[in-house]
């Protein structure tokens, strides 16, 4: 599903909402453009169906909005939203006195909150939390209206203390319905009358405060309306006056008689922006009660002629059509016997609120009678009286009943069903039982054999094809299936005749295992090889280990020849101290004995100087080249241990496996592929990707580094690729969006480099090695990929390359050491290896043997003799 439309829709439904009780006019206009827009969302349309029904009801149009409820139960299966749609029928019918259905919907809404509440983790969503506060706020209101127009009081009560706080708070819009309908309803409980009436007052103050404060022009039009009815009397106005004087203060109106009437126009004036019409006509019939209680009659029967009017208004909007119809309602027709209106209620195909009829009816006979016209009240009085038979509480009862009779038949009719249901499930059950015990003792005594024969196909190893034939004819029969061996050892089994269907399932069965036991047989003959194999390469892994071994004591070895200049270098200075701040400079003796001793120390640290002068001079003029071949995904494995260093910096390091071998120096190759990946890291912001992966051509093998970081420049590129020396600090800094931070993490640019400088000594070695090659492809924004090529290696050649490369070093590592005769004593050839001894002052220190890996260890250091 869409997550854009789900916010789409999400969001005018919920704008819908929001502007119910605040404007109707663009309440609809969301829940429109809601319901119009769902391509996908099935639930989002429901809820803007169920928002659309809502403004219809308000707008007293029920056949529209009870066709809208209903389409819900078309659209989706989410319970929440069936349970809105439940809830806002049971508005419709409890308005238009329809009880039976309200009572049907009412038992449906109560099945699905049950099921709601047992699944209550399901709505974790805060949307889905507040449309479910919602429905059930909802469900409890319009039930406790429905029981205080039947006059039970104490099961509105009920209905409406079912609503815990927390749902209370959670919604502004059911918040003010709730206090309300609390005040409107007269629901508080109090010990007295009188402090009940209090309490009434306070919860419809404390709607009309709230609806000021959250701009709720409906609930602000509702609060003036239920306090005006409150003190419709002068004995009540008297009453509140006295009791309540700080509040009544505080409505910004006058405080005297006139208030009540005052409020009551106000609210009038609140309904008319609204455009609520049920709710205007009930503000005329509080401004007609003030007047009638104080015997403003004809005032009070002009008032509530308007309020019939609005009935008029509604039926011909939405039943009749016709503006001059004599089918409406005047305040007292002479000659009407049938009482306009009441039959109204009786037609299914109009939808009248009896409640607002009534409540006219009953002022206008107590205005007729003010003035003293009897026949005019009796007749108001006589519809009242009709109107109230009708919505009577025996009709709840009735609905009830025949909601339960309906239902005792569905019951009696599912269980006659169920009962023979459960007869036959049994007759069959039994047959089923006996038959299957038959075909039971029968299938496990198959399985039996074919586990047999299965246990000896995979047991033996070659083979024992008599005693598998032996298992095959005890359950095909005897000379129905034979097994057949060709010369190349795979065995199938040929049938004799035509085969059953369950006997051609058993074939499919068996031949898997046979063709494992041909195959396994083969399988062991090939490792018996492969395993002679292997143990050869073990034996070739143990003298590289060796080897490394002797690699490893050769490098601490060299690193004491660094460091043993350390001590005569400090000797040195401790002498040149005593010389020049002891006074020794001045005895000639003395300075003669330092001077002779000095230029012993020099002459030591020349001799060292000597040994790694000729050490660099084979690193730059001379540098061998340990050349193997191997797997490159040894060295991706190793530089999957690193992986640590990206993590720190928030990036993700792909490195693809691959299965390229390639001819080339083990170590200076994983030496390219550190630095371009340390050089990835080090650019590519955080959050960024760096892959390693390598690509496998006929002639060569491209290891490749690349990186979504920024970029650099053609420009740039040019200078890495064709200049030998460049400053790096230039690099990118043009395109740079901080240079300063850029320039902070610049390096040296010795690291792409040497690189270069290993790739041209590989060019130059011979031609297999023509094909190297360094490049850089990149673009500003975009990232970088660096890549070498190297030829590719062939495993089989590795111990002979290696040998060969072994006696060519060592030939030339003799040659370079014979020639250095202007070092006597230092370095002493024998017939197996060249040796370096080094004399100092008073002892003499032996070196480490030469050997090709010595020369090895020089060519490592590679980097710092460019340097140098």
């Amino acid at each position: 599903m869409p997550t854009k439309e789900v916010s789409l829709i999400d969001s005018l439904n919920g704008r819908a909402y929001a502007f119910r009780y605040r404007d109707l006019d663009s309440s609809y206009k969301y829940a429109a453009v809601a319901y119009r827009e769902v391509n996908f969302y099935n639930s989002g349309k429901a809820e803007a169906a169920n928002n659309l029904a809502f403004c219809a009801f308000m707008n007293m149009d029920f056949e529209r909005a009870e066709s809208l409820h209903k389409e819900v139960y078309k659209y989706t299966k989410n319970e929440l939203e069936l349970l809105i749609a439940d809830v806002g029928l049971m508005k419709i019918y409890q308005r238009t006195a329809m009880n039976k259905e309200y009572y049907d919907y009412r038992n449906s809404a109560l099945r699905r909150m049950k099921r709601i509440r047992e699944e209550s983790d399901l709505f974790a969503d805060r949307h889905d939390r507040l449309r479910l506060n919602y429905a059930f706020t909802e469900f409890f209101i319009v039930s406790s209206v429905y029981y205080y127009y039947l006059q039970q009081r104490p099961e509105a009560v009920d209905a409406l203390e079912s609503i815990s706080e927390e749902e209370q708070l959670a919604d502004t819009n059911q918040l003010l319905y709730y206090h309300y309908i609390k005040g409107s309803a007269s629901l508080t409980d109090a010990p007295t009358p009188e402090d009940r009436k209090l309490r009434e007052f306070d919860e419809l103050y404390l709607t009309w405060r709230l609806a000021v404060q959250s701009d709720y022009p409906y609930f602000e039009g509702n609060g003036l309306q239920g306090m005006a009815n409150l003190m419709a009397s002068p004995t009540s106005f008297n009453f509140f006056l006295e009791r309540r004087g700080h509040i009544l203060n505080r409505l910004g109106y006058p405080v005297d008689s006139l208030l009540p009437l005052r409020l009551a126009q106000k609210s009038l004036e609140k309904f008319r922006v609204y455009n609520d019409l049920y709710q205007i006509a009930g503000a005329y019939v509080s401004i007609g009660k003030y007047l009638n209680a104080h015997e403003r009659y004809s005032e009070a029967l002009d008032t509530l002629s308007k309020a019939l009017d609005c009935v008029n208004e509604h039926h011909i909007l939405y039943y009749h059509h016709e503006a001059d119809t004599l089918d409406k309602l005047s305040p007292f027709m002479a000659g009407d016997t049938l009482y306009t209106g009441v039959p109204w209620m009786i037609k299914e195909q109009v939808k009248t609120v009896p409640e607002w009829i009534s409540r006219i009816r009953e002022q206008l006979s107590v205005s007729y009678a003010g003035l003293g016209m009897k026949r005019a009240s009796d007749y108001n009085r006589n519809i009242y009286l009709d109107i109230l038979n009708y919505t009577r509480q025996d009709k709840e009862l009735e609905s009830r009943y025949l909601s339960l009779e309906a239902g005792s038949r569905q019951m009696s009719i599912v269980l006659f069903v169920v009962i023979a249901g459960l007869i036959l499930l049994i007759a069959l059950w039994g047959w089923f039982n006996n038959r299957s015990k038959i075909r039971n003792r029968a299938d496990v005594e198959r399985l039996q054999q074919i586990l047999s024969l299965c246990s000896d196909i995979t047991s033996s190893i070659p083979m024992d094809v008599p005693l598998i034939q032996q298992g095959i004819d005890q359950l095909f029969g005897k000379g129905k299936m034979h097994l057949e061996v060709d010369e190349d050892g795979k065995a199938s089994m040929v049938a004799s005749s035509r085969l059953k269907r369950d006997e051609r399932a058993l074939v499919h069965l068996l031949e898997p295992y046979i063709e494992w036991a041909t195959d396994n047989e083969q399988m062991v003959a090939s490792l018996s090889d492969e395993r002679s194999q292997l143990e050869k390469q073990r034996y070739v892994f143990e003298q590289h280990i060796a080897g490394n071994k002797r690699q490893n004591i050769i490098k601490k070895a060299c690193m004491a020849i660094v460091n043993g200049i350390n001590p005569y270098i400090d000797r040195i200075l401790n002498e040149v101290h005593k010389l020049t701040e002891k006074g020794y400079i001045r005895d000639e003796n003395i300075k003669k004995e330092k001077y002779q001793y000095i230029d012993e120390l020099v002459t030591t640290i020349n001799e060292y100087n000597d040994i790694l002068a000729l050490w660099i001079k084979m690193k730059q003029g001379s540098l061998s080249l340990n050349i193997e071949t191997f797997r490159l995904n040894e060295l991706f494995e190793l530089l999957g241990k690193g992986r640590r260093t990206f993590e720190m910096k928030s990036q993700q390091l792909h490195i693809e496996p691959t299965s390229a071998t390639i001819k080339a120096d083990r170590a200076l190759t994983l030496f390219m592929i550190n630095t371009l990946a340390e050089n990835a890291r080090k650019y590519t912001p955080e959050g960024g990707t760096v892959r390693v992966y390598a690509r496998t051509e006929e002639s060569y093998v491209e290891v490749s580094v690349e990186d979504n970081g920024p970029g650099i420049s053609a420009e740039d590129v040019a200078r890495i690729i064709g200049e030998k020396i460049y400053d790096s600090r230039d690099i990118g800094m043009k395109e740079a969006a901080d240079p300063e931070t850029l320039k902070q993490n610049k390096g040296s640019g010795f690291g792409l480099m040497n690189c270069k400088g290993i790739i041209e000594k590989y060019r130059k070695t011979n031609e297999l090695f023509r094909v190297c090659e360094f490049n850089v492809e990149s673009e500003p924004g975009k990232g970088s990929r660096f890549f070498f090529r190297l030829p590719p290696g062939y495993e089989r050649r590795l111990a002979y390359g290696s040998a060969c490369f072994y006696r060519w070093l060592s030939r030339r590592v003799r040659r370079i050491w014979n020639s250095r005769n202007r070092l006597p004593g230092m370095l002493r050839y024998t017939r197996t290896r060249p040796t370096m001894c080094c004399w100092t002052r008073r002892r003499t220190m032996p070196m480490l043997p030469i050997t090709p890996m010595w020369t090895r260890i020089m060519s490592w250091h590679w980097s710092t003799s460019i340097r140098r």
